[in-house]
């Protein structure tokens, strides 16, 4: 039974597989927003690697929202909101409106860009870690 189960999955995986290859490549199928992707590769850069997880709401003034995902257990949570806003105006908004929500411990904006740290228990250190990586990003791109 469990061969059968490894068989049904690894064909499963060599339909579903170029299947999405092949959803993205005709853009049915929305990938990865380019400015995010220069974050998290900017972030990687200073050895930081989150998970990223694009979220589908649509929030006012935000073009795209993204969850990057440093750490998480049943424990512990280190969660970045990324807000990436069309205008730099549009991005001040979108900071004051996350500076008065309480789940999160930092916000900050950079250009077009806001990201608000949700950590529990706070961690001090990885804040301060994708805050100096975060402020130094648009003179890397």
């Amino acid at each position: 039974m469990q061969a059968l189960n490894i068989l049904l999955r690894y064909l499963a995986s060599l339909i579903l597989i170029p299947l999405a290859w092949l959803l993205r490549k005709l853009r049915l199928v929305p990938g990865t927003p380019p400015e995010i992707v220069l974050l998290v590769d900017h972030l990687a850069r200073n050895e930081l690697r989150p998970a990223v997880s694009i979220r589908p709401e649509r929030i006012n003034d935000v073009q795209t929202l993204a969850w990057l995902v440093f750490q998480s257990s049943d424990e512990t949570m280190a969660v970045v909101t990324l807000a990436a806003c069309e205008s730099q105006d549009l991005a001040v908004r979108v900071e004051e409106e996350m500076l008065g929500a309480p789940q999160y411990t930092g916000v900050q904006r950079n250009g077009p860009y806001v990201i608000g740290c949700t950590f529990m228990p706070p961690n001090p250190e990885l804040q301060s870690q994708v805050g100096a990586s975060f402020s130094s990003f648009a003179s890397a791109t």
